[in-house]
């Protein structure tokens, strides 16, 4: 019982973010929020061009505006969970994290961004962190797509109202002029 609430505790405080759509204060608190609850050195959040926001070891290095890397790029063409690793990095490398797992964001299929969690080597990343965060990935597309909705619903409310005004105002003036 205890996992299961502090699931719901979590997802609740992920709706808080995810409600206003993707964005870099939605980033930055959902990065604060599921940093802690892996094994993951950091953690980042893109709109699959550049970083919105990263949290944890050397997040720092790695502002809102970065560029993504390959693996980002590959987890967005494919719209499939990319797990990487390095065995040498580059040496202007600030974030000298060797492994990672990237996770698509998707709203009705397309990919609309990343969730990214890096590890300090390979080893660490076993399947709970794998489901971890793909779990993670799903539950923010889910909430994502909860956004999506109401905002569609809001333009067509909108549209809606418009077009019974353009049906009335007509009627009215020319009642109007009739008496």
């Amino acid at each position: 019982l205890k996992a299961t609430d502090r699931t719901l505790q979590i997802a609740s405080q992920l709706l808080e973010y995810t409600s206003h759509g993707l964005s870099s204060n939605m980033a930055r608190g959902v990065c604060d929020i599921i940093l802690p609850e892996t094994l993951a050195s950091a953690i980042s959040i893109t709109d699959g061009k550049q970083m919105l926001a990263a949290a944890g070891k050397n997040a720092a290095h790695y502002p809102f505006g970065s560029s993504v890397n390959q693996a980002t790029l590959d987890s967005v063409l494919t719209g499939t969970v990319q797990i990487f690793h390095r065995s040498v990095l580059p040496e202007a490398d600030h974030f000298p994290l060797r492994a990672g797992v990237v996770v698509p964001l998707k709203v009705h299929e397309n990919v609309v961004g990343t969730i990214e969690l890096y590890y300090s080597n390979a080893s660490q990343i076993d399947r709970r962190q794998i489901a971890l965060s793909t779990g993670f990935g799903e539950l923010l597309s889910s909430q994502l797509v909860t956004h999506e909705l109401e905002e569609q619903f809001k333009r067509s409310s909108q549209i809606e109202l418009r077009a019974l005004q353009s049906q009335v105002d007509p009627h009215f003036l020319f009642n109007t002029i009739g008496t």
